[in-house]
């Protein structure tokens, strides 16, 4: 592909100058530099089916969202919130041979936890707060209507805990119909079939701990990941089928699920069921099955729905037992919805889910992943879009107390930095890599400083030429000042190429700063006194030829070709000016990747750029001008006023200058390709100019020394 290029661009330059072709070039160097790939960091996590939703859009959501700074490949297998916790430690259901370095689930970590894993130091933080839903078929209110309130039944937990331990067996119970009169009388007779989770679930924890606390007399061996529910002829929902034939029969029949989508499997199969899953989930299914409105144990007559604005009430109601620091550890205290005291308006069936995971250094491979997992929960502790992606799968936010609390925890997650050198054990959120690739200019600073050593020697080179042979008829008649004053013009600009290669491998911050603003000087001013000695002189050219055509005499005096340089340098000495006071470039380094960082010329605020496109159309007006200038010298004689070079100066310039900016724009957050470009256009502008304003001169001198002695022959013959 690379030939093909070369190929094509030889054929579509033809009508390019030299100086246009050598900046063409530098494209080239951009496109192998600019490329860079980041550095994969694998977070393997595991989560419960709760909040599974909700973690894998923040997952997708924060890479995105970091994608400049580092390739995060976080992963999460929907396990149950019991294998997430026992990922940590290697046991994770079905990826046994992978532990996982963070989990997330609506369990907390019971205290044996902590004691067997206590190399782990192990830590639960509150990540969302949702609800338990109590949902039944569609039959049981099936003659009622669809709608949210007709298509609803109320419970207290006192019916609740009858339903699910046995004593209530049919819809029509009076307890139920109790606090149901507006529908009392349409209750289906029909036995109640309970549909549970058989497999380890934070959401049978959270609905079977809540019973424990709002019921005195639940059995304790009924609270926990997998409750001994206190019922009677429990079956598979895979044999529904079959024994729902029997129901009307003298025999209850209850079922076991696998999963939050067994048990909606179950209340779509089974008639007259009830069952528990999440929030989230129900958004999922509500065409299909129906909620259950609960009472709180303060407010017995207030039947709330499991919405965002409720759940969000129930843990502003509940904050107060939240804002302690064993909390954070021991959980199995605080029950957000199952207290006295909630407001109306509040959920009583809410938790938490948590994030599961260790401060122990052990955990992780490196400082970078353990940096990145507290990064990530932080992102979704505090950011809007977070909050907006939790809200849209029925999760809310903790209140701002107890999302301080778990940044506090936070602060706690441990690393090895081994790239120190030393292995030291710090804080992972204070961790800064050490980076491998700094982007130092390195051996293009070598570049770019040979290019304008190149430049000012040449300037010399030709300046003392200028000086040797002033009195050269050939020299004499091209003005020795203007020759004098392009040769500095272009001694400045090359010296513009030191500071330019300056960065904080060599010189300090400081030293960086004032190196950002001195090249953008050296350069201007060094342009300004070159290209305005060339403009005076096609200038002052075009005057006197204008006037000869009309048989007319005129005096051009230096003043008169003085004025474009006075005009042009002091409106760039006064943009300059201006910049440089009110929003100066300045040294700033940035974080790039894992192993990555910039170093570049950067401003604090907006205003240097209004003073960069100022200098850059004011001096881009003066090219236009000078080039209209050298066309109308086109047919002016060479040996007379070297029109003709001074012309293709001109249009070099113009070339390189209209080529370059767009490029340099292009490549400005690519360091070395960046100095490159700027030095190579530096190197084109000047190095055009000098070739091509001196060597013709020179080569003229020696034609006249050669026919000198053949003119003098011819004479004596």
């Amino acid at each position: 592909g690379h030939s093909v290029m070369s190929k094509e661009c030889g054929s579509a330059c033809g009508g390019v100058t030299t100086a246009g072709r050598i900046t063409l070039l530098s494209y080239f160097i951009y496109f192998p530099c600019a490329a860079r790939e980041l550095e994969v960091v694998r977070l393997p996590g595991a989560s419960g089916s709760g909040p599974y939703g909700v973690v894998s859009a923040w997952a997708t959501a924060f890479e995105a969202a970091y994608s400049d700074v580092v390739r995060a490949d976080i992963t999460l297998d929907n396990v149950g919130s019991g294998f997430a916790q026992s990922a940590l430690w290697g046991n994770g259901g079905d990826n046994d041979e992978d532990t996982t370095v963070w989990g997330i689930g609506e369990a907390p970590f019971k205290q044996s936890h902590y004691e067997e894993h206590e190399s782990l130091d192990l830590m639960a933080l509150p990540a969302l707060a949702g609800a338990v839903v109590l949902a039944h078929s569609r039959d049981v209110t099936h003659d009622l209507g669809t709608g949210p309130a007709l298509g609803s039944i109320n419970m207290t937990f006192d019916v609740i805990g009858g339903v699910f331990n046995g004593t209530i067996e049919r819809w029509d119970d009076p307890a139920i119909a109790a606090i149901n009169p507006d529908i009392s009388g349409s209750l289906p007779p029909q036995r109640i079939s309970v549909v549970v989770r058989e497999d380890k679930s934070g959401q049978s924890e959270l609905f079977s701990r809540t019973l424990g606390r709002a019921m005195t007399h639940w059995p304790a061996e009924a609270v926990g990941e997998i409750p001994e529910w206190p019922l009677d002829e429990r079956a598979k929902t895979s044999e529904a089928s079959h024994l729902c034939a029997a129901e009307n029969s003298s025999r209850p029949y209850h079922f076991e699920a696998n999963r939050k989508s067994g048990v909606a499997h179950g209340l779509f199969r089974i008639p007259h069921s009830i069952g528990y899953f999440d929030s989230g989930y129900y958004k999922d299914i509500s065409d299909f099955v129906s909620e259950v409105h609960v009472a709180s144990i303060s407010n017995p007559t207030d039947f709330v729905a499991a919405t965002t604005e409720a759940i969000k009430q129930t843990i502003r109601d509940c904050e107060d037992e939240l804002i302690h620091p064993a909390s954070l550890r021991d959980t199995s205290d605080v029950l957000l919805g199952a207290v006295n005291g909630l407001s109306p308006g509040a959920y009583p069936i809410t938790g938490f889910a948590y994030w599961y995971l260790g401060s122990s250094s052990h955990l992780f491979d490196d400082c970078y992943q353990a940096w990145l997992l507290c990064t990530f929960i932080k992102w979704s502790l505090n950011d809007e879009q977070a909050e907006r992606i939790a809200q849209n799968h029925g999760w809310v936010r903790p209140t701002p107390q107890v999302i301080r609390q778990a940044e506090a925890m936070l602060e706690k997650v441990q690393c090895i930095d081994k790239e120190n050198g030393t292995s030291s054990l710090i804080s992972a959120l204070k961790y800064t890599p050490s980076f491998q690739n700094m982007h130092y200019y390195g051996s293009v600073r070598i570049i770019s400083w040979t290019l304008g050593s190149i430049i000012i020697a040449t300037s010399i080179l030709w300046f003392c030429w200028v000086i040797v042979k002033r009195d050269v008829s050939v020299v004499r008649s091209s003005q020795p000042g203007f020759l004098v004053t392009i040769c500095a013009g272009s001694l400045v600009m090359g010296s513009a190429t030191f500071p330019l290669g300056i960065d904080d491998s060599i010189a300090s911050e400081r030293g960086c700063s004032i190196a950002c603003m001195s090249w953008i000087w050296l350069l201007a001013c060094g342009f300004t006194i070159s290209f305005c000695a060339i403009f005076s002189k096609i200038w002052r050219i075009n005057k006197i030829m204008s006037h000869s055509r009309q048989f007319r005499k005129v005096t051009v005096e230096g003043k008169d070709v003085l004025v474009p340089f006075v005009v042009l340098f002091t409106l760039n000495v006064t943009l300059l000016l201006a910049w440089t006071l009110t929003d100066p470039l300045k040294w700033d380094r940035q974080q790039k990747g894992r192993r990555e960082s910039v170093g570049l010329c950067r401003a604090k605020g907006e205003t240097w750029l209004i003073f960069a496109i100022l200098i850059v159309v004011a001096n881009a007006v003066a090219l236009i001008i000078a080039v209209l200038e050298a066309y109308r010298a086109r047919n002016v004689s060479d040996e007379l006023s070297e029109s003709k070079y001074v012309g293709m100066s001109i249009v070099s310039i113009s070339q390189a200058f209209a080529i370059g900016v767009p490029l340099i724009i292009l490549v400005k957050d690519n360091p070395q390709t960046w100095l490159c470009v700027i030095s190579c256009i530096i190197f084109v502008i000047t190095m055009s100019v000098l070739l091509l304003i001196f060597i013709p001169k020179e080569l003229l001198i020696r034609k006249k020394r050669k026919e000198q002695p053949m003119l003098a022959e011819s004479s004596v013959k």
